[in-house]
């Protein structure tokens, strides 16, 4: 789990340069609209593994954002500082891509640069009437640049939200507008079955498959809803292999993301929402201790944090036996331990499944038993955003 707010509160209790953060609000046929620290004056952002959730707390002294009705609007969120990144002018002809920036060859007054948020090659003759409004977009030819902020600053930004409430609050001498959207994990969980899915004992569709159908809006309970891409980044032996067969169906009214967590469970993959606003599916490592970079406290060539938390946690079950129901044949089984919980207090847990061989049922028992250790061994830090990294 990730909080976001308690770090930037103490980046500006700790740091001379204040941390800076935008959000850009946007909806279909709608105006795009994007505020910086001069309006909003709070983010509570905190990650999970099963979702994400935001507080945005807006400055509406004013009475600007009284009359907008933000409901189902994207929200991105990004997070960062002014690292003085020098910044080219914009060249007629030449090819960007992705994340590049560029100001405009005579700067505006607002001083904002621009990125590239879809590659391409700019117009040979004609320079952009940039905009200057914050997440606006113009075209460049094949080019698509959005006003990203102030020269010189670098952000890092969230997976994308869609506002579900929004709240306009008086007090005294106050004036708030707030905002909580909600996460792509979230939202699949809003997405409940229409109608009953089954399989039969002969169904050859693997785990990928029904994960990628799920998201995808492609699977006949969930059709009516958005469509997600998935991005396999890293996958273990399991999850385009393993055939649920009939051992996997959905119910009416079962959500999307509890589905996909289900399938998932037959695996040692997890998944998250990334800022390119798709589903991406790895396999974590969870042995070993090389890393490109660690967080340590006060030791040179590494990452200082402020503060941390860590524990560890009796697995239970810290057993899992995997098997073949006993109407099956042939028979199957295969098991897994975590080890130093087990040593000191057994706890078994025992799952059916449609299996093909011993070695596959012990490689679906040693994956649930990895996402026991995982969901006991819980941590908490402090540490400062790696902006421009």
């Amino acid at each position: 789990m990730r909080t976001i707010s308690s770090a930037l509160e103490s980046a500006q209790k700790n740091l001379s340069s204040s941390p800076i953060w935008k959000v850009v609000l946007s909806r279909a046929s709608q105006t795009t609209r994007g505020y910086d620290n001069t309006r909003v004056i709070k983010i509570s952002h905190t990650e999970t593994p099963s979702g994400d959730t935001v507080e945005l707390v807006f400055n509406n002294s004013d009475g600007a954002l009284t009359a907008l009705d933000f409901e189902h609007y994207q929200a991105v969120i990004s997070y960062g500082y002014n690292t003085g990144a020098a910044r080219s002018a914009w060249v007629a002809a030449s090819t960007y891509a992705v994340d590049d920036f560029v100001i405009p060859t005579s700067a505006n007054t607002t001083g904002y640069q621009y990125r590239c948020s879809i590659a391409g090659t700019a117009h040979a003759t004609t320079e952009p009437t940039w905009p200057t409004d914050l997440g606006v977009t113009v075209a460049d030819s094949t080019i698509t640049w959005e006003t990203d902020g102030k020269t010189g600053e670098e952000y890092s930004r969230a997976a994308p939200f869609r506002v579900r409430v929004q709240e306009l609050h008086s007090g005294r001498g106050i004036l708030r507008c707030i905002l909580r959207p909600e996460g792509i994990l979230d939202q699949l969980d809003e997405d409940k079955a229409e109608s009953i899915y089954t399989q039969t004992s002969a169904s050859a569709i693997t785990v990928q498959t029904l994960i990628t159908a799920i998201a995808g809006a492609t699977l006949a309970p969930y059709t009516n809803y958005a469509a997600y891409t998935v991005n396999y980044d890293s996958t273990d032996s399991l999850i385009g292999t393993f055939i649920p067969a009939d051992y996997f169906s959905v119910q009416l009214n079962e959500s999307r993301l509890e589905k996909i967590e289900e399938l998932l469970g037959y695996t040692g993959c997890k998944m998250r929402a990334q800022n390119d606003g798709t589903i991406h599916i790895f396999d974590p490592v969870t042995a070993g201790t090389a890393y490109n970079y660690e967080y340590k406290f006060n030791v040179a060539g590494d990452h200082n944090f402020w503060n941390k938390t860590v524990r560890l946690r009796f697995v239970n079950p810290n057993q899992e036996i995997v098997a073949s129901h006993p109407d099956h044949s042939p028979s199957y089984s295969g098991s897994a331990t975590s080890a130093t919980s087990y040593a000191l207090a057994p706890k078994t847990h025992t799952t059916y499944r449609r299996l093909v061989s011993n070695a596959q049922a012990g490689s679906i028992a040693a994956a649930m038993v990895e996402r026991y250790e995982l969901d006991a061994e819980k941590g908490f830090a402090t540490v400062p955003m790696n902006v421009g990294q």
